[in-house]
């Protein structure tokens, strides 16, 4: 009776998993190509405090990638900081970007448009696939070149 269970949890396992290829379609390498192509920027100013922020994010093709965050105030940088993360896709249309930072933890992106100059994501600290509604930022960053 034992090997029957396991012979049904087998069959189970390798029925409920997807296979992979490991290769990519050619959609996909153009979100990839999109992604990693450059820096992308997001700015907020507030005007009352002459606060000027600027996160820029670069997403790399190996899964790595960094984020500097910007402050200036009155012109004036106060403030600079780089860190680094890991990256994946959560599903397979690579519609939600996971994101590993050790300063910050886990972060999900759900992206919304992707372009040659826009990307409009929806960021939260779970998968919105796995916990739908759940609260999010809504984020709109512009492309720059790696060269910039």
């Amino acid at each position: 009776m034992k090997h029957m269970y396991f012979l049904l949890a087998l069959l189970i396992l390798f029925v409920g998993c997807e296979p992979s290829t490991g290769y990519t379609t050619p959609e996909q390498d153009n979100i990839i190509s999109l992604l990693t192509n450059g820096i992308w920027l997001r700015q907020s100013t507030d005007e009352a405090n002459t606060v000027e922020v600027l996160d820029s994010w670069k997403f790399e093709k190996n899964g790595k990638g960094s984020n500097r965050i910007e402050r200036f105030e009155d012109n004036v940088k106060v403030y600079d900081e780089t860190f680094y993360f890991q990256w994946a896709f959560t599903t397979e249309s690579m519609a939600v970007i996971y994101i590993l930072r050790q300063q910050t933890g886990e972060e999900f992106w759900q992206i919304l448009a992707l372009t040659n100059s826009t990307m409009k994501v929806r960021a939260s600290i779970k998968d919105p696939v796995l916990n739908p509604g759940i609260e999010y930022s809504e984020w709109t960053y512009t492309h720059k070149n790696k060269e910039d």
